[in-house]
């Protein structure tokens, strides 16, 4: 038995029918919004813990398989897909908050969670997650993908001119001479 099918074997006996190697979810998962040829993954997992995903990351590290995670697969560049086969970890089954600490402003999450269900369990605490990349595409994938949307050139306008204010010029009222040059940040494009 190869490498490839002992990974299998015991993916199978981890998940039981959270593993395929069924054609139709490899199809599924071997395409994204993306201009490239359907590429599938050999395989596809559905997690449900950390525990599980630990344990296929040591299966396929083991066999020397590559490990694609998917979203919501709706990344514009391919980010999921599988040019080198190997195994798509879908998180869409981890798609729970797991704790939310409004007073520090943070929210623990699972990947498969989905911006707009995050804003709809924030509501109650007053709080929202702003950043919008143009779809509702899971937070573990916006942050493999770096996916931030037209939000973010706005929150980087706002970081960039408190970081002036802060820096750049004296308070108002101040007598203080503006700081040296040297601790201005690089300019923001």
């Amino acid at each position: 038995m190869t490498a490839e099918n002992t990974a299998y074997s015991a993916l199978a006996t981890l998940l039981g029918d959270r593993f395929t190697r069924a054609q139709s979810e490899r199809d599924l998962h071997g395409q994204s919004e993306s201009h490239f040829a359907t590429m599938p993954p050999d395989a596809v997992v559905y997690p449900e813990t950390t525990a599980e995903v630990s344990q296929i990351a040591k299966i396929c590290s083991a066999a020397g398989l590559p490990l694609i995670g998917w979203g919501a697969g709706t990344s514009l560049e391919g980010h999921a897909i599988a040019p080198r086969g190997g195994v798509t970890v879908d998180f869409n089954r981890m798609n729970k908050v797991l704790e939310i600490a409004p007073e520090d402003m943070v929210a623990s999450v699972q990947p498969g969670i989905t911006r707009e269900a995050l804003n709809t369990e924030l509501r109650a605490t007053g709080l929202f997650f702003p950043v919008d990349p143009g779809a509702n595409a899971s937070l573990g994938g916006m942050t493999s993908t770096r996916a931030s949307g037209t939000t973010q050139f706005a929150t980087a306008q706002c970081a960039a001119t408190f970081w002036r204010s802060k820096w750049s010029w004296p308070m108002a009222g101040s007598s203080a001479p503006a700081p040296a040059r040297q601790n201005h940040p690089p300019a923001m494009t």
